[in-house]
């Protein structure tokens, strides 16, 4: 199986993935960040299932986005390979939770510092991946994305979980009457201590989840 990577800016606004076509891209470059990538989407037991494999790989050739070469090998270029080398040899996994009292969405940042893509989760194990824009750094991307999310649901709140670990300490982050508070969930603790910060502070914090 072969890739040739685009750049971010190559990838269009969004390009829509199933399961089985998302293993495939983590099967391109197998190893630690692509196991990472995979448990923290919630596929990762079925990493080596051949069945689900040739789904993948039959879905993502019907649709052009894979194409088979002379020696039998799977390839992908452009927009779909970008997505692979960010899912397969991503730096780091961030998954941003966006909670409101009755919904709860989420977003997952995977990539390295050239290149980032953002997961946004569907019904049915279904993703959109879209390009985050190179201008912009990750922590003021989600900077934006909490900043809108919460003038929409006031009594909402968005926490970030860095490496798709469930354990993993949190970052807890809300915004009371223009305030940001921000405050780390511990696995097990209770209660979570809350402290007024200004913005320039919390892109620190938040800067903090995708290097730890």
């Amino acid at each position: 199986m072969t890739e040739t990577t685009a750049t971010a800016a190559e990838i269009p606004d969004q390009i829509g993935f199933g399961f089985a076509e998302l293993l495939v891209l983590l099967s391109l470059n197998p190893g630690g960040a692509s196991e990472r990538s995979a448990h923290g989407l919630g596929l990762g037991e079925h990493l080596g299932n051949q069945l689900v494999f040739s789904a993948g790989a039959s879905s993502l050739i019907a649709r052009g986005f894979a194409t088979l070469t002379e020696a039998d090998e799977l390839e992908v270029e452009g927009p779909v390979a970008a997505v692979a080398d960010a899912l397969s040899r991503g730096e780091y996994f961030v998954s941003v939770s966006l909670m409101t009292a009755d919904s709860l969405d989420q977003i997952t940042f995977v990539g390295t510092n050239d290149l980032a893509v953002l997961l946004q989760a569907r019904g049915g194990l279904t993703w959109w991946a879209m390009a985050q824009r190179p201008e912009v750094s990750t922590a003021e991307a989600v900077l934006f994305i909490a900043r809108s999310h919460l003038a929409q649901h006031a009594g909402g709140g968005v926490s970030l979980t860095p490496n798709g670990d469930a354990k993993a300490p949190k970052l807890l982050i809300k915004n009371t009457d223009g305030q940001w508070i921000m405050g780390t969930y511990t696995f097990g603790e209770e209660t979570v201590e809350e402290i007024p910060v200004g913005e320039a502070d919390l892109v620190k914090a938040i800067q903090g989840v995708f290097e730890a």
